[in-house]
């Protein structure tokens, strides 16, 4: 977690302590519509790993709840993108369950780790291609 500070996860209300995984969601909002814009100043809350996982694998929220909807889908996407925040929160439950936590820093499973990390990205592509417009021939004519 970036910040200096512990903050708490905004769905568990545990407190994230600095030296624990998160998920930052950043906050700010501006003016439309006006000739000089209002910014407000950006704010963050966090996410733990364990709450970000176990949000992602429940129900999508409604469209109705714009703003749960857009975040839903913002860490989704994070989750889906890297195994990283599913295996801290695997960490996490280990460690809340009194079992014993694989060390990542023995040289074994960093090298595992990272083997699994580069398969699964290479499995699949960052993100899609720019869409191509293509002009047509000639012109139709209507009718």
């Amino acid at each position: 977690m970036p910040a200096d500070t512990a903050a708490p996860c905004i769905r568990c209300r545990e407190l994230v302590d600095v030296n624990q995984t998160a998920i930052a969601i950043c906050v700010s909002s501006r003016t439309v519509g006006i000739d000089e814009a209002l910014r407000s100043p950006q704010d963050q809350v966090y996410v733990c790993s364990m709450c970000a996982d176990a949000m992602v694998k429940g129900d999508e929220p409604p469209k109705t709840q714009p703003l749960n909807y857009v975040v839903f889908h913002q860490i989704r996407n994070m989750i889906a993108s890297d195994p990283a925040i599913g295996m801290s929160a695997w960490l996490e439950l280990r460690r809340a369950a009194g079992l014993p936590v694989p060390a990542l820093t023995d040289p074994t499973i960093a090298r595992a780790w990272n083997e699994f990390r580069q398969s699964v990205s290479s499995a699949f592509p960052p993100t899609l291609p720019e869409p191509e417009i293509l002009t047509p021939a000639r012109t139709l004519r209507a009718g």
